[in-house]
């Protein structure tokens, strides 16, 4: 019984219902009105024939009363005109008694005095009307009388009656062409409407099948899109979120995998270095490097699980965007200060360059010292000995206050970035050493960290390189006023 609840039966009975309810009401509405007209045609037909036939017995009548012919001559006549009209007529005197009639002999007729009846007495007025009344044998028949005029004066009165099974007939036929008619187009219009409702409920069976496969784990699944309607729109949109959900997977797997390994690294150093301790075959200065190798682990363990709390906040948007007030060129020059060490230790030197008087800009602390530490830190790893040309190593810090926004240009001298992996270092754990090679220290996840965290401040971050061996430029724009919401978006 779950087909009766179906979408697509629904729409063929609403269809259908529609259809026959619109075509019977019409159909009814037609029929009536060709019933009118049949009727009315039918009525003026019978007072426009005894009309002709009053004209046609002014002579015959007129001699038969001066005794010139005899009542054949005149029934010779009024025969010739029932016959061909298929009609009953009969004479009556201005007395108001019949004396001359095609139904039979008169003293059989059922009406004695004629003068009564509404047709006689409109005919005496010179006027034509009609009745339609039930006759001796109750059959349903049309009466219409009109004068016979001679010289001025009406020396009699043809009445003439027509039965309605003629015109019943006529009608019933009009009835049975129009029934046939609707009857059709209503045939036609159903299987239109069938075919309608298949063409939408066939895209959302298909929608249905792609969705239980995406539930299933089947991420390609896709509809056709070759329409150019609100379905094809869907299908569309269907089409984008299947390949965002699918990307989406894709990316939590990898994420899961670099995950996995970043962590899995270090405890194998760990456990490593705790079996040679245990075993008590180190010698002193083994033991001592192998504690500090241990602390190093666990501390480069615990930076990355800060970064993963944070990216996952960030992507859930559940980190509060700060709204401390913060000096962008005294802030730059304390994180310069804290990186020189490791700077120096490679021979890069870090200069600074601010516009005077710069807006102050709103935002946590922590989150502005990740973004512009890591910045620094993956010049710094990466940087090499020497810039493309030779020059000594150096990376410039440039700070501007462009459109609302305080605008920081980092540039270094160092390998630069392929065309290929321009794009892709900004996505979690690659590393552009395709071997993750611990002589650089890191997991991948500063670049994408940094994004999520201006994102979150409404701010933009573009990552730019000519080449291998042409340097980098990071640029990031911070507004100058914070964004209203207090939450950051994911």
């Amino acid at each position: 019984m779950r087909w009766l609840f179906s979408l697509r039966i629904r729409l063929i009975v609403l269809y259908t219902g529609l259809i026959l309810l619109g075509f019977g009401g019409l159909g009814l509405w037609a029929g009536q009105q060709l019933e009118t007209a049949a009727e009315e045609d039918f009525e003026h037909r019978a007072e426009s024939e005894v009309a002709i036939v009053a004209r046609a017995l002014a002579e015959p009548v007129d001699h038969y009363l001066e005794n010139e012919i005899d009542q054949s001559g005149v029934m010779g006549v009024l025969q010739n005109y029932a016959q061909q009209g298929g009609s009953h007529l009969t004479l009556i005197n201005n007395q108001g008694r019949a004396w001359l009639s095609t139904l039979g002999p008169v003293a059989e007729l059922p009406t004695a005095d004629y003068l009564t009846l509404p047709e006689i007495i409109t005919a005496r007025e010179n006027r034509i009307t009609h009745e339609t009344r039930l006759d001796a044998g109750d059959h349903w028949m049309i009466y219409t009388a009109a004068p016979i005029v001679e010289d001025g004066r009406v020396i009699s009165i043809v009445q003439l009656v027509l039965p309605l099974d003629d015109v019943q007939a006529s009608v019933q036929q009009r009835w049975a062409t129009l029934a046939l008619g609707i009857g059709g187009l209503g045939a036609v219009a159903i299987l239109l409407s069938i075919v309608i409702s298949a063409s939408l409920t066939r895209p959302l069976a298909r929608l249905r099948g792609a969705a239980l496969r995406i539930a299933e784990g089947d991420f390609s699944a896709r509809l056709p899109d070759r329409r150019r309607d609100e379905i094809g729109q869907l299908a569309n949109t269907f089409n984008m979120m299947a390949g965002q959900v699918q990307a989406m997977i894709e990316e939590q797997r990898a994420f899961a995998s670099n995950a996995s390994h970043e962590l899995r690294t270090p405890l194998t150093t760990i456990g490593l270095r705790v079996e040679a301790l245990l075993s008590g075959t180190a010698d002193p200065e083994k033991h001592t490097r192998y504690l500090h190798e241990i602390g190093a682990e666990i501390q480069r363990m615990r930076h990355l699980i800060d970064d993963l709390i944070l990216l996952s906040r960030l992507d859930a948007g559940s980190v509060e965007i700060g709204r401390d007030v913060v000096d962008l060129p005294r802030f730059a020059r304390q994180i310069i200060h804290e990186m020189d060490e490791q700077a120096r230790a490679r021979g890069i030197t870090i200069t600074l360059e601010a516009d005077p008087a710069l807006p102050p800009v709103h935002a946590n602390l922590t989150h502005l010292h990740v973004v512009f530490r890591n910045i620094l830190d993956n010049a710094i790893k990466y940087m090499g000995e020497g810039g493309p040309t030779g020059a000594a190593p150096c990376i410039h810090w440039q700070i501007r206050h462009e459109d609302g926004s305080l605008v920081s240009r980092i540039t270094d001298n160092g390998p630069g970035i392929a065309p290929d992996d321009l794009d892709r270092v900004l996505q979690r754990f690659y590393r552009a050493d395709k071997s993750h090679s611990r002589a650089v220290p890191g997991a991948g996840l500063g670049l994408s960290l940094v994004r999520s965290i201006v994102d979150a401040y409404s701010g933009t971050f573009t990552l730019t390189s000519p080449g291998i061996r042409q340097g980098t430029t990071v640029r990031i724009a911070w507004p100058v006023t914070p964004p209203a919401s207090p939450q950051a978006r994911a």
